[in-house]
């Protein structure tokens, strides 16, 4: 085969592009918080809502360029994630906008990318769904390591470089076959509009506490605890993974519909725990509530995925418009997280999620 020759982009080939690219912005975001902390003008008081709204702003972006799903926009948002990178060990500001914009193009290009690459889509997004976690896992220790003994600006030039490589193996993928999508329920077999909504609503929750963890849990981490934020970000893919295992070797279905009732009850009495404890929290309290967090999010995330496919006749934007909510509500929340004291802080969240557990086993019970 010539040098140049183009491979069709299959799920193998896809696959290791996907985790590449997930293992750089998987090291961004975990150390995003506090490298916002330790800029300038910003510190601790306003990097965590900072943070939430850098993510916000990527699922914004890809709203508005949802429909760019081909291999040619994952490149383009590839490049800006790597030059992003690049100009980010220099001008902070400049250089993370373009890794927003990047991201935001990438996430649904790389999703159109994946659903192409297999006949069997499930099998696609299972695959997909554990790049991310793997990519969230090593990212993390890597942004530890690099970030701790030679410093940010290393850290960002060695992501770009990095990112550079997965672009370069994408120019290698050619076309993929279409395969037709599966037939999806249209909006007018919900049973009501107040059905869309709790679904959006459950969407919007989910994000705003995964937002917590990425962002306040990372800085309690850095200043209480002898944990370090990427260390965090790298246990909670960890986590995620080996709880899904689990899963798969127990042949347990998370997408039962109590276990939506009891993810988000493990993500109250974790949260509940945490406004309960003592400042400076202790770093086994930290991972505890952690893995709490992370057991919850592998029960509700199947349980979203699947509701979300009900919204079939909405413009395929309300999940992500769902998202953008959650994380922008985190980032208002956390505009006050010092001012509030991190009992109430952690507390009003434990106490929501309570109620929305109880709300959910209640309409389980009353559902025909």
């Amino acid at each position: 085969m010539p040098m140049l020759a183009k491979s069709p982009a299959s799920l193998s080939r896809v696959l290791p592009i996907a985790l590449v690219a997930h293992v750089c912005t998987g090291a961004w975001l975990t150390s995003a918080t506090v490298y916002f902390a330790e800029l300038e003008h910003i510190g601790s008081i306003r990097a965590p809502a900072i943070a939430s709204a850098a993510i916000g702003l990527s699922y914004l972006v890809s709203i508005v360029l949802a429909a760019m799903t081909s291999l040619r926009h994952l490149r383009v948002g590839l490049t800006l994630i790597a030059v992003g990178f690049f100009v980010q060990a220099i001008w902070p500001w400049a250089g993370s906008l373009l890794v927003v914009c990047g991201v935001g193009l990438h996430r649904p290009a790389l999703i159109g990318v994946v659903g192409r690459s297999d006949p069997n889509r499930l099998r696609a997004f299972q695959g997909y769904n554990i790049v991310i976690n793997v990519g969230y896992l090593l990212g993390g220790f890597l942004a530890d390591l690099v970030r701790l003994n030679v410093g940010y600006g290393w850290l960002f030039a060695g992501l770009g470089f990095v990112m550079t490589l997965a672009l370069l193996g994408s120019l290698r993928l050619g076309p993929s076959s279409e395969v037709p999508p599966e037939p999806l329920r249209a909006l007018s077999t919900l049973p009501t509009r107040a059905m869309v909504l709790s679904i959006l609503t459950a969407v919007a929750v989910f994000y705003f506490v995964m937002s917590l963890v990425s962002t306040v849990f990372s800085l309690v981490a850095e200043q209480q605890t002898t944990l370090k934020a990427g260390t965090l970000g790298g246990l909670h893919g960890g986590f995620v993974l080996l709880i899904m295992a689990l899963f798969a070797v127990a042949k347990l279905s998370p997408e039962a519909p109590r276990s939506l009732a009891l993810g988000i009850g493990l993500w109250a009495l974790a949260l509940g725990v945490l406004a309960m404890s003592p400042v400076p929290v202790h770093s086994g309290l930290l991972i505890v509530a952690l893995l709490f967090m992370s057991i919850g999010e592998a029960l509700t995330g199947p349980n979203l995925m699947a509701l979300g496919s009900r919204l079939a006749g909405l413009s395929s934007n309300a999940y992500w418009a769902a998202a953008t909510l959650g994380y922008w509500g985190c980032m208002a929340y956390n505009l006050g997280w010092l001012e509030r004291g991190q009992a109430n802080h952690f507390g009003y969240v434990a106490l929501g999620c309570a109620v929305l557990a109880l709300l959910a086993v209640v309409a389980r019970r009353l559902r025909p």
